[in-house]
């Protein structure tokens, strides 16, 4: 588990993650989320979608997941913000890194950059924050 003492501005941690076609399903299940926009590619391609998408909150859960990886305790997560800018698909690869900001005190702020095989953003302005020990 990280400390304040640990760490310094500009550290960073990267996860990759790719979108399986069976994601959206799962995440949708256990979200309680069936939208068909997200588990059904050909109700998705009719409401001009060009297929179906992930849940954005799964997008934002596998950025955050950078930061819980970081800080060793999801618990040490109090607070993140950010904006969808792009969709995210089944067999897409995504690039998340979180990058430490900050530190004031014991509050550390990451840094979320979340982004598509295609270098593409898929979050925007995300950024989360921690308390570690001393």
């Amino acid at each position: 588990m990280k400390r304040i003492r640990d760490i310094q501005p500009g550290d960073s941690l990267t996860l990759t993650r790719v979108i399986d076609r069976y994601r959206p399903m799962i995440y949708g299940a256990v979200g309680n989320d069936l939208n068909p926009i997200h588990i059904d590619p050909d109700f998705a391609r009719e409401a001009g979608l060009g297929g179906n998408i992930l849940h954005g909150m799964c997008t934002y859960a596998m950025a955050l997941s950078a930061v819980t990886r970081f800080v060793g305790d999801p618990a040490r997560v109090v607070g993140s913000s950010g904006r969808f800018s792009c969709m995210v698909r089944p067999g897409d690869t995504l690039s998340l890194t979180a990058t430490v900001a900050s530190i004031d005190g014991r509050r550390v702020r990451f840094d979320l950059d979340a982004r598509n095989q295609k270098g593409e953003a898929v979050l925007t302005g995300a950024f989360a924050e921690a308390e570690l020990d001393a």
